[in-house]
C-alpha cells in the first residue's frame, strides 16, 4: 500500500488539512525541529494483543514472571494506569496509530469497519519525515485490507491462508513474527519506525512447550510467558545491534482479558478494567526509570512518540503528550473516553459508552455504573444512582462531542472503480445497511444479555459431547424466551448445519430474519446455509447487495453468491460477485478458486483462450494464498492436461491427492492420463486406489467403466 513520495506528501497534506477542517483553530507543520538530533532516534513499537496489565509481573507478581519486559520496564517509564478505548484489536490499534478515538477514526470492532485513507497514520507521518517503515503482525483482525497498512513501506501479514478457515480466526506465533522483524532490522538504515504485533494471548490459549506443560492449569498465562520470552530474542538483538541507545521502544497491549471476571469468558462485551486496562512501558534513551500512577490512554502514544522524536505534533492529534510524565513531572489530566460496541453492531445490544477521570470512572448503558477506582479498581460497588447519573451523562455528551469528527463516521471499504462499475450495472452497491434499534432498556444491557449468551455457549458446549437433544431443546427455549436473541439462531443453526441438516439450519435462520430482520449476523448465516443446502435459487433471491452495510466487508459472502451464480450457469454474475469478494479480500482462496471455474467455463463455452489463461492465473493465485487447497491443484492440472502438459498435470494431481486422499477426481485422471502414457504400473495404482475407496458407492454402468480401465492398464507392460 506504499505509495510515491509525491502521492505520499500530496496525502499527507490533504490529511492535514482534513483534519484542520474537523478540528479548526490549529496550525499545521509536519517539518522537524531544526534543532532535531543526529542521528535521528528510531522507534519500536511492540503491541500484545489480549495482554492484561496484571499478568505482567512488572505489575503484579502473583501470577507469571515475564522478565525481558520486566527488564524493559526497569529501564524505563512504567504508566500503572494506562486504558484501552476499546476491547477490541482493530479499532485499538486503530486509536494508537491515528492518536483519535473511535469516535474521530470511527473503526469500532473488528472486520465491519476499515481505516480510511483520509487519516493519517503513525507511519505515513513518520515515513514523511524520513523514516523507514515497517509492521509485523501476528493476525488477521489486523490484515492490510483493514486499512492499518497505511505508510508502512512492508506490512508483513503472511500468516498461512486457509480455505476451509475462518479468516478472522488466523493468526502466527510470536516467534515467527519476531524473527521476520529482527531480520529487518538487521539491515534497516535508521531511522526506522517498526511495529511488531504478538497475538498469541488471544483465544484459543495454546503455548507452546514447554509452556504448555508449565502452565497447564493455566494457558493463558503460558502465553504470556511464551510472548516474554520471544521478545527477550527482539530485544537482545537490537541491544546486540547497539540499536537499543538510539531507540525509542514502547510497549503495550492493545486490551485485556476477562478470564471470567464479571462473568466474562474473553473480551469485546463489557468495558470493566481487566479488559481496558493495558501496561504501556516507554523507554527513551537517556530516560530514568519511572512508575507513573495517573492515568492515561492509548490516543496519548502518537502525541508522545512525536515530542520524543523531535517532531512536530500534527494538529489531528485528540491525545496529549506524555513526556512531562516521562521527565517526573504531572501529565496535564484529561477524561479517557471508552466504548464497547461490537455487542451493538453485531446483535443489536445496548451500546457502551463511557469515560474515566481520576478516580471516577463512569459506564452509560441502560443499567448505568459508577466506580470509584482508588477504592474499587475491580469495579465491585456500583455507586451510580439514577437521580445522580445526569451530570455523568452530560458529561460525557461533552467528550463524545470533542472525539468526534465527520470523517469517523466514514470508516468503511471503497472497492475498486472499475470493480465497482461493474457491480452498478448489476445492482451490486452496498447502501448504508437496514437501520438498528435506537431506544434501550434494561433488557437490552449487556449486563443482562451476557448470561444468555453463556448458556448458549453452555448448550454448544454440550452438543459437541454428545448431547445433542438436550442441546437442541435448551437452545430453542432460549430463542422461546428471547426471540430477540440472535446468538441462540446463530448457534443452532450453526449446530445443525454441522450435523448435516441444513434444511433444517435455513429453517432457524427463517425464523431468526422473521424476528430480528435488521441482523447482518443472521441474515449472513441464512446465506451460508441456503449454500450448504444447494438451494441457489432460495439463496439469490435472499440476497440483497444493498441491504447490509457489512456486506461491503465479507468477502465470504460474496463467494457464496458467485457460487450460487456459477451453479445456475449465470457465468457473468458469477465473476463479476468473485471479483467483488477479491476487492475486498484479495487473498481470500476460495474466491480465486471459483473465479478460475467460472473464467474456465466461459472460456471452454466461447472457445477463448484468453479465458483460459485467465483462469490458469486465478487458480494460481488461490494456491498463493493457501498451499494446502487440493481442489486448485485438480483444476490447474486439468488446463496443464488440455494444453498439452500431461507430466505438470501430473504433478499437480499427485499434490492434491497427497494433501485429501480421498479426492475421487485427480485420482481418476491420474489413472487415465498414465494409461495415455502406456504406463501401466502407475495407471494401476491409481485406479486401484479409486476403486478401493469409491467403487461400493458406484452405480453399476460407473462400475463396469472403472472395470474396463483398470483391464486396459492391467493390458500394458509393468515398467
Amino acid at each position: 500500500m506504499s505509495r510515491s513520495p509525491r502521492g505520499r506528501k500530496a496525502c499527507l497534506a490533504l490529511g492535514l488539512v482534513g483534519a484542520v477542517l474537523l478540528f479548526p483553530g490549529q496550525s499545521v507543520s509536519s517539518t522537524p525541529s531544526e534543532e532535531s538530533p543526529t542521528p535521528r532516534l528510531n522507534l519500536l513499537l511492540v503491541t500484545i494483543d489480549t495482554l492484561r496489565a496484571d499478568r505482567l509481573s512488572c505489575y503484579d507478581e502473583s501470577h507469571v514472571r515475564t522478565p525481558a519486559i520486566d527488564a524493559l520496564a526497569s529501564r524505563g517509564t512504567l504508566f500503572a494506569r494506562a486504558f484501552a478505548h476499546v476491547p477490541l484489536t482493530l479499532p485499538s490499534h486503530a486509536s494508537l496509530l491515528l492518536g483519535t478515538t473511535p469516535l474521530g477514526h470511527g473503526v469500532h470492532d473488528n472486520l465491519n469497519f476499515v481505516v480510511i485513507e483520509e487519516f493519517t497514520t503513525l507511519a505515513e507521518y513518520l515515513r514523511d519525515q524520513g523514516y523507514r517503515t515497517a509492521a509485523f503482525v501476528g493476525a488477521y483482525p489486523l490484515d492490510a485490507r483493514f486499512g492499518l497498512a497505511q505508510g508502512f513501506e512492508v506490512y508483513d501479514d503472511q500468516y498461512q491462508r486457509r480455505f476451509n478457515v475462518k479468516p478472522s480466526t488466523l493468526e502466527r506465533r510470536a516467534e515467527e513474527v519476531v524473527a521476520r522483524a529482527v531480520e529487518y532490522l538487521e539491515r534497516a538504515a535508521s531511522p526506522w519506525f517498526v511495529w511488531v504485533h504478538c497475538y498469541d494471548p488471544h483465544l484459543p490459549y495454546d503455548p507452546p512447550e514447554p509452556y504448555r506443560g508449565r502452565f497447564a492449569e493455566n494457558p493463558y498465562d503460558g502465553e504470556v510467558a511464551y510472548v516474554d520470552a520471544t521478545l527477550a530474542r527482539l530485544f537482545g538483538r537490537l541491544e546486540a545491534l547497539g540499536r537499543d541507545k538510539d531507540t525509542v521502544i514502547v510497549l503495550t497491549g492493545d486490551h485485556g482479558e476477562a478470564l471470567g471476571d464479571h462473568g466474562e469468558e474473553s473480551h469485546g462485551y463489557f468495558a470493566y478494567n481487566e479488559c481496558l486496562w493495558v501496561p504501556l512501558i516507554i523507554v527513551a534513551p537517556g530516560g530514568e526509570p519511572r512508575r507513573v500512577a495517573e492515568p492515561v490512554g492509548h490516543i496519548d502514544v502518537f502525541p508522545t512518540v512525536c515530542d520524543l522524536l523531535d517532531l512536530e505534533r500534527p494538529p489531528f492529534l485528540r491525545g496529549r503528550s506524555l513526556q512531562a510524565a516521562l521527565r517526573g513531572r504531572k501529565a496535564a489530566p484529561e477524561p479517557i473516553y471508552f466504548e464497547s460496541l461490537d455487542p451493538y453492531y453485531s446483535k443489536g445490544w445496548a451500546p457502551i459508552r463511557g469515560f474515566i477521570s481520576g478516580n471516577e470512572k463512569f459506564i452509560d448503558s441502560p443499567i448505568a455504573e459508577l466506580y470509584d477506582l482508588g477504592r474499587d479498581f475491580g469495579e465491585t460497588a456500583n455507586l451510580a444512582s439514577s437521580d445522580e447519573i445526569g451530570p455523568y451523562r452530560r458529561r460525557l455528551e461533552t467528550i463524545v462531542e470533542k472525539h468526534s469528527s465527520p470523517a469517523g463516521g466514514s470508516a468503511r471499504r471503497a472497492p475498486d472503480r472499475e470493480i465497482l462499475e461493474k457491480l452498478r450495472s448489476l445492482g451490486y452497491l452496498g447502501g448504508p445497511g437496514a437501520s438498528g434499534k435506537e431506544s434501550f432498556s434494561a433488557a437490552d444491557d449487556v449486563k443482562t444479555l451476557l448470561p444468555l449468551l453463556t448458556k448458549v455457549q453452555q448448550a454448544t458446549a454440550l452438543y459437541g459431547q454428545g448431547g445433542k437433544g438436550e442441546a437442541v431443546t435448551a437452545l430453542r427455549e432460549i430463542i422461546h424466551q428471547r426471540k430477540d436473541f440472535s446468538p441462540a439462531y446463530v448457534a443452532l443453526g450453526t449446530l445443525l448445519a454441522g450435523d448435516r441438516k441444513a434444511p433444517e439450519a435455513v429453517a432457524v435462520m427463517e425464523e431468526g430474519r422473521a424476528n430480528l430482520p435488521s441482523n447482518y449476523e443472521i441474515y449472513s448465516h441464512a446465506i451460508k446455509f441456503l449454500s450448504q443446502a444447494g438451494r441457489a435459487d432460495d439463496l439469490l433471491r435472499l440476497f440483497n447487495p444493498g441491504a447490509f452495510r457489512e456486506m461491503d466487508y465479507d468477502s465470504g459472502i460474496w463467494v457464496l453468491a458467485g457460487l450460487a451464480h456459477f451453479q445456475k450457469k449465470q457465468l457473468d454474475e458469477a465473476v463479476e460477485a468473485l471479483e467483488k469478494a477479491l476487492s475486498i479480500d484479495a487473498r481470500d482462496p476460495q474466491a480465486h478458486f471459483f473465479l478460475g471455474e467460472a473464467l474456465e467455463m466461459k472460456g471452454l463455452a466461447g472457445k477463448d483462450p484468453g479465458l483460459l489463461v485467465k483462469a490458469t492465473e486465478a487458480y494460481k493465485r488461490s494456491l498463493e494464498s493457501d498451499p494446502e487447497y487440493p481442489a486448485p491443484y485438480f483444476y490447474l492440472g486439468r488446463l496443464y492436461k488440455m494444453t498439452g502438459k500431461p507430466y505438470e498435470a501430473i504433478h499437480l494431481w499427485k499434490k492434491a491427492v497427497e494433501l485429501n486422499p480421498a479426492f475421487e477426481q485427480p485420482l481418476l485422471a491420474l489413472g487415465q492420463t498414465y494409461l495415455e502414457l502406456k504406463d501401466g504400473r502407475n495407471a494401476l495404482a491409481y485406479l486401484n486406489a479409486l476403486k478401493s475407496r469409491f467403487y461400493p458407492a458406484y452405480p453399476p454402468a460407473r462400475k463396469r467403466e472403472i472395470d474396463a480401465l483398470i483391464n486396459q492398464a492391467m493390458a500394458l507392460p509393468i515398467r
